[in-house]
């Protein structure tokens, strides 16, 4: 209904609505801002992609899932709120997000998607809760301005060391942040390093 509406600048989404489908607000370049109501339960892929002067965004609560690309080349997106309802971050939803800041992970989220956060180049910090079972590959890449990884000791399926992250067996090296002070001593026992896993250091 929106898609393409490049001179949309702002919108408030009537209480009641539970979707925005699919590409509603694809390539809105001018939209700054939006309210999104608590009644909206699922946002669809591509829903915000390249809404390039969108700078604040708060998803609702119960919402579950931040879907594919849904925010995905926001370049100017600084501050996003994720519900602490969310379980999956799926693949390149907040990619290309040059501006973004800070992002809090909730305590709920399971998997973080393939490139989820790629190139987000402002992120300075990143906390990986212990609900997080999968973190796909290059989730983080490119996030040039990112100094640590802290991954919560209770998480079963992550570490992170001197703020690197890895498996919990610390057998692979997944990401190495860009702007990490000084060296790295990789462990011993690690046996593979992940694709792009010291890009942009």
């Amino acid at each position: 209904l929106f898609k393409g509406c490049s001179d949309l600048e702002s919108i408030t989404i009537p209480d009641g609505v539970q979707l925005i489908d699919e590409d509603a607000f694809y390539c809105c370049y001018s939209l700054e801002g939006i309210t999104i109501p608590s009644s909206i339960t699922g946002i669809g892929r591509y829903a915000f992609y390249n809404c390039s002067s969108l700078q604040k965004v708060k998803l609702p609560d119960g919402l579950k899932t931040v879907a594919g690309s849904s925010f995905s080349e926001c370049h100017n997106l600084v501050e996003v709120v994720i519900p602490s309802t969310v379980e999956k971050i799926d693949r390149y939803a907040f990619s290309r997000c040059f501006e973004l800041r800070t992002v809090t992970i909730p305590e709920k989220v399971t998997e973080i998607g393939y490139n989820a956060f790629s190139e987000c180049r402002s992120i300075t910090e990143l906390k990986i809760p212990a609900s997080v079972e999968s973190i796909q590959s290059e989730a983080f890449s490119g996030c040039n301005a990112l100094v640590k990884i802290d991954v919560d000791p209770l998480n079963e399926h992550y570490a992170s060391q001197n703020g690197v992250l890895y498996d919990k067996n610390m057998t692979e090296l997944i990401q190495c942040p860009a702007q990490k002070e000084g060296g790295i001593q990789i462990p011993d026992s690690v046996t593979s390093i992940n694709y792009k896993a010291f890009y942009g250091c």
